[in-house]
């Protein structure tokens, strides 16, 4: 990952739904790649000052050695934000993502984001949650 590191997440590994805190480490991800992560920008922004219930989602994150490295908003539709990870990095957090999916069920009408995160995300779901 890049210089710029979000928060801790007190040695959680795998996927976790995060809570209020988290929400400035999540938006320390979004500013890696604010253009395929906007919609999740728009919605952690609300939360940052109101909270994620007030926001209308949650956040799901990913860490790697106490560090998060990826995130989730899940709302209306669910945004995997995944800057700068690559190869099996990308396929841990993207496995995780759906272990968790899987796990709480679908909640979303559809996933949103670049092209190649939602695809990838979506082959690891389909078949565990239905089609909207």
């Amino acid at each position: 990952m890049t210089a710029l590191r979000a928060a801790v997440l007190d040695g959680r590994t795998g996927a976790a739904v995060l809570s209020d805190e988290d929400v400035t480490g999540a938006l320390g991800l979004c500013a890696l790649d604010p253009v395929g992560t906007v919609l999740a920008t728009t919605r952690l922004d609300h939360a940052r000052t109101s909270g994620l219930r007030s926001a209308g989602g949650e956040l799901w994150g990913y860490a790697e050695a106490g560090e998060l490295v990826a995130a989730c908003w899940v709302g209306a539709n669910l945004v995997p934000i995944l800057p700068g990870l690559a190869g099996p990095a990308r396929d841990r957090a993207l496995d995780a993502f759906a272990k968790l999916g899987a796990y709480r069920g679908r909640r979303c009408s559809s996933l949103v984001g670049p092209r190649d995160d939602v695809l990838d995300l979506w082959r690891r779901l389909d078949g565990v949650w239905p089609a909207a």
